[in-house]
């Protein structure tokens, strides 16, 4: 984790990033039960499929099988991974998630824009979207 974060800061002058986290969704041709839930947003069957990867796109840690219409956040509380990552990501080390994953020591997010961020808050957010596009 030393590694990865030292190669973040060096690209991106974020301290302590050791990875980034989003979900995705796999399409599946047949309704599990003729299930609903497993439309998604977009109009076409899924299953969600969440990833945490290092800024070299190695793949740290998946979880799969909850229904495409299930949001992101639920998918997180629900995996290994959101109950172990208190123990799994040291103090002062982070991953960061898009704006549908819920603030957690471990966890960067950007701030919910209203348009009324102040300068700062809109940097930062600008900085965390650019690092986790990036890695």
């Amino acid at each position: 984790m030393i590694d990865i974060a030292t190669s973040i800061r060096r690209q991106k002058r974020v301290p302590g990033v050791v990875g980034v986290i989003d979900g995705t969704h796999i399409r599946i041709t047949n309704l599990p039960g003729q299930d609903g839930d497993f439309i998604n947003r977009k109009g076409y069957p899924s299953v969600q499929l969440q990833l945490v990867v290092d800024d070299h796109m190695i793949i740290n840690d998946a979880f799969v099988g909850w229904p495409g219409s299930t949001h992101d956040a639920r998918v997180l509380r629900n995996s290994e991974f959101y109950t172990s990552a208190a123990q799994r990501i040291p103090e002062g080390m982070y991953i960061i998630g898009d704006s549908a994953y819920p603030l957690q020591p471990w966890l960067m997010t950007p701030f919910r824009d209203m348009g009324n961020l102040p300068q700062a808050q809109r940097h930062y957010n600008r900085v965390i979207s650019s690092t986790r596009q990036s890695c």
